[in-house]
């Protein structure tokens, strides 16, 4: 009897221990998808949720031709709802159809939140 309360409470010790040794993801997890060049329109994009509740407001955004909707960012910075779009010293406004040189990635804020981001290498207004 006393072995088999020694095995199980070592059995016990060991389960203990891979339990605590899960990994331990740290978000968040920023993955490249691709490099590109994306038509499409300037838009807002409501804010990622890096909060709990969510923090109100907008993320300045890009609506591709294939209706992929993407947070911008240029030198890894978003502007954000309340900002001025400027860029290079162009001002770019809700709507203006562009097309952007840059990287999507996809930010993955914990298990079940994420986010498309497009940094901005170039961008131009496309002539109507």
């Amino acid at each position: 009897m006393k072995a088999s309360k020694s095995l199980l409470a070592c059995l016990l010790v060991i389960v203990c221990i891979a339990g605590s040794c899960k990994d331990k993801t740290e978000y968040p997890i920023e993955t490249i998808i691709e490099n590109g060049t994306y038509i499409g329109e300037i838009t807002g994009v409501a804010n990622p949720p890096f909060t709990n509740p969510p923090l109100p407001g907008t993320a300045w955004g890009f609506q591709s031709e294939d209706g992929m909707e993407y947070v911008l960012s240029y030198d890894s910075q978003w502007y954000w709802g309340d900002e001025d779009l400027v860029i290079e010293g162009v001002e770019y406004s809700l709507g203006d159809e562009v097309e952007i040189t840059g990287t999507v990635s996809m930010v993955q804020l914990d298990e079940s939140i994420s986010y498309n981001q497009l940094e901005i290498e170039t961008i131009a207004k496309k002539s109507n």
